[in-house]
């Protein structure tokens, strides 16, 4: 969706008021680099090689980390997609932005939809001047849901595979149609970057679904990882584990063709690729019910890889130990590209840990799920609240990275500290949203979309 000559004028002044205020040293920055941001839905960081998977599902990625920085700590602001990527894509907590309904069938209420008065990643990037283009695989990022703002082109190929396929019906039911999707966007992702001749820069957005549930590699990559190399009490989901490191190979062998591409046009040195996650995924960690996403707020469902390569910054392999929040990945890529970040941007750019230098970023708010659960991560310690029922966890990270330990009652001080800083940052974010314009009116999904959500298991 292209801004209009006058809302552009109004962003760019904003930005500009903004780059005043922020003391942006633009000469600093690689200007004029493009962005490449590629998603890779339900992807969580410990079935990635670089961040210690034993077994060989990410060779493209690892590679990426090789060559770039890999962030140990990226936190999503919540386990489902939606409210996730509105706040990637606005530097806005989720009660700001305000997408954070999970009534899927009744998808007609502001929040579901992303706000016109809040300012994108591509809103920002447009009106320095870029070319962008969104090409997506998951609904929950559709442009009924406002997510193509900002963009010049913006495509889902889940609607327009259900779309245009006589046969989809069978097709869902075999889940072939799924795993359709991953090669559409590749092959939509380097068509668009081999035929494009502007010579503005650019914002490539890819959004691949893979591997979100159901688990169904093709071939050869649904054999590629055997059951025996895995162990958990619940069968199931012993079956469904080799499935999803199948998908994570498959699609981290998509990105490569993308990357193989942008290597082949001549383009790497000029663009900024950034690698990342909309939220994990559980495999019962936490007993039979913690399964897939949305229901929890552990690490398994909020820890997301995030690996960067930025022009003409810091030597490769780099790691960054600080946490770091998809909250903050809009402003730090303006900061990186020498675009003003826009004031109401809650994130924080974390450019200098890029560089080496010590920032000191903010804990970690999440929440927004399916269940009312908040999280509030300050390192070492993660508290989590039902905030129904009071039911509080305190875990340390360092000593417990896998939240066995409920320190709660024995850390009652730290508790009520920890639990008065969520609540101040929750009361500002809910605060910060009450003044941004929402007015997009009912949203309407086709019968294809509805079951489409059905098959990815958000409707029954």
């Amino acid at each position: 969706m292209k801004l209009e000559r006058g809302v552009c004028a109004v962003v760019v002044a904003a930005l500009l008021a903004a780059a005043v205020a922020g003391g942006c040293q633009r000469e600093k920055r690689p200007s004029q680099a493009n962005l490449l941001l590629i998603v890779i839905d339900t992807l969580r960081a410990d079935h990635v090689g670089a961040y210690g998977y034993r077994l060989p599902t990410t060779p493209t990625l690892d590679d990426l980390a090789a060559h770039g920085v890999l962030f140990e700590q990226a936190v999503a602001q919540a386990p489902w997609t939606r409210p996730s990527m509105a706040t990637l894509m606005t530097g806005l907590y989720p009660p700001t932005h305000g997408v954070t309904c999970k009534h899927f069938d009744v998808p007609e209420e502001d929040c579901d939809v992303l706000p016109a008065g809040v300012t994108t990643l591509a809103e920002a990037l447009s009106a320095a001047g870029y070319d962008s283009a969104g090409i997506v695989a998951n609904i929950q990022v559709d442009a009924v849901f406002g997510f193509d703002q900002g963009f010049d082109s913006y495509a889902n190929v889940f609607d327009e595979l259900a779309a245009s396929d006589p046969d989809w019906r069978k097709h869902w039911h075999e889940f072939e149609w799924v795993n359709e999707t991953t090669p559409e966007v590749t092959h939509r992702a380097l068509a668009w970057l081999q035929e494009r001749s502007s010579k503005h820069p650019f914002f490539l957005y890819l959004h691949y679904l893979d591997p979100h549930e159901p688990y169904e590699p093709p071939a050869p990559y649904a054999a590629m990882f055997e059951r025996s190399s895995y162990s958990s009490p619940y069968t199931e989901i012993l079956a469904d584990l080799p499935r999803y490191d199948g998908e994570v190979r498959y699609v981290d062998e998509h990105v490569g063709m993308v990357l193989e591409r942008v290597r082949g046009l001549g383009l790497a040195e000029d663009t900024m690729v950034v690698v990342t996650a909309d939220h994990g995924e559980a495999f019962g960690e936490h007993g039979a019910l913690d399964r897939r996403h949305g229901l929890t707020l552990y690490e398994n469902q909020l820890l997301v890889p995030l690996i960067m390569r930025v022009p003409g910054r810091r030597a490769a392999g780099v790691r960054v130990r600080e946490q770091v929040r998809l909250l903050d990945l809009a402003p730090t890529v303006l900061d990186l590209l020498g675009v003003p970040i826009p004031a109401a941007m809650q994130g924080r750019s974390f450019a200098p840990l890029i560089d080496g230098k010590h920032v000191l970023m903010p804990p970690g708010l999440a929440g927004w799920g399916y269940e009312p659960l908040l999280a509030y991560r300050s390192p070492p310690w993660k508290l989590i609240r039902n905030v129904r029922t009071g039911r509080t966890e305190l875990y340390d990270l360092a000593a417990d990275p896998g939240e066995q330990v409920n320190r709660a009652a024995e850390q009652g001080q730290l508790l009520m500290m920890l639990s008065a800083e969520a609540d101040e940052v929750l009361a500002a974010a809910k605060k910060a949203g009450e003044g941004i314009e929402r007015g997009r009116g009912k949203v309407t999904l086709s019968p294809e979309q509805r079951r489409g959500l059905r098959a990815l298991g958000y409707l029954d």
